[in-house]
């Protein structure tokens, strides 16, 4: 078992009596044609808990388990995060498996369909990972590295500097990731802008593999009308495939919401329908 996930469930089980515990997850369902081919498909189903503390007025200690869950073929669970953490007033530090800062950034800008969705480079979880969170009011600051210790580098296998800016209806994120084991390195800027009528989200990326690099152009922009919502996007890699999708969500209740997703790749002569539903827990 990854030693991190062992620290995260010692430390939500030994706080148990003391703090309290929250059960998330979501359960999502699709129906799913791509040209000729149908299928039904999971989509983003998982189970997690998450365990809070309070120690005293400035600090706090906390841990997190999320597990994906695949209700086709042999039913996998897999863990997505797990992480222990500990807020000492502006400055945060956790440590284990947990999303990295450039899916930090994705989620927040442009990664925001139900269905088929577009996304940042390399934006997942990764394990042996500690990461460093300073919030100054409108400004956050920061940092990850990552090192597992078997066949990376001797200090470091990765690591990851970001900067988030939130100005009124403005978010702003900036990105420098480095994946030392394969010599990768991205550059990101992305941000969104709110308004009464639109959402309008975007970013690019420099992502620059031993010394190729390719750019990539991301726009969402997403606009409610009562309880459902338009969202469109756009996905534009140099000398690669360009992506187009759109989607329609009916958001019967903030827990529950049915959505209709089609998307285009030009890479490929089919695209792909989905319609399904998705009902979280929180």
């Amino acid at each position: 078992m990854n030693k991190f996930l062992s620290i995260a469930a010692l430390a939500i089980f030994s706080t148990a009596a003391t703090a309290d515990i929250t059960v998330f997850g979501s359960v999502e369902q699709a129906y799913q044609k791509t040209g000729d081919v149908a299928d039904v498909v999971s989509g983003d189903t998982n189970i997690g808990f998450k365990s809070i503390e309070i120690i005293d007025a400035a600090t706090k200690a906390y841990a997190q388990i999320k597990l994906n869950v695949d209700s086709e073929g042999n039913n996998a669970t897999t863990t997505d995060e797990a992480y222990v953490g500990l807020t000492l007033n502006s400055l945060d530090i956790r440590g284990g498996k947990m999303p990295n800062i450039r899916k930090i950034a994705s989620d927040a800008t442009i990664d925001v369909f139900e269905g088929s969705s577009i996304a940042m480079q390399n934006s997942g979880s990764l394990a042996n990972t500690v990461q460093i969170n300073l919030d100054l009011g409108s400004v956050q600051l920061a940092g990850g590295l990552t090192a597992d210790g078997v066949n990376g580098q001797q200090t470091r296998d990765g690591y990851e500097l970001a900067a988030n800016a939130n100005l009124d209806n403005v978010n702003v994120y900036a990105v420098l990731t480095k994946d030392e084991v394969n010599n990768i390195e991205s550059k990101i800027v992305a941000g969104t802008l709110n308004t009464e009528l639109v959402t309008v989200g975007g970013s690019f990326e420099a992502v620059d593999t031993a010394g190729v690099e390719v750019d990539t152009w991301n726009a969402v922009a997403s606009v409610d009308v009562n309880n459902n919502t338009l969202i469109v996007g756009m996905q534009d890699i140099e000398n690669g495939a360009d992506t187009k999708t759109i989607e329609i969500v009916h958001n019967f209740t903030p827990k529950t919401r049915a959505y209709i997703n089609m998307q285009d790749v030009s890479t490929s002569s089919d695209d792909v329908w989905q319609t399904g539903d998705r009902k979280s827990v929180v």
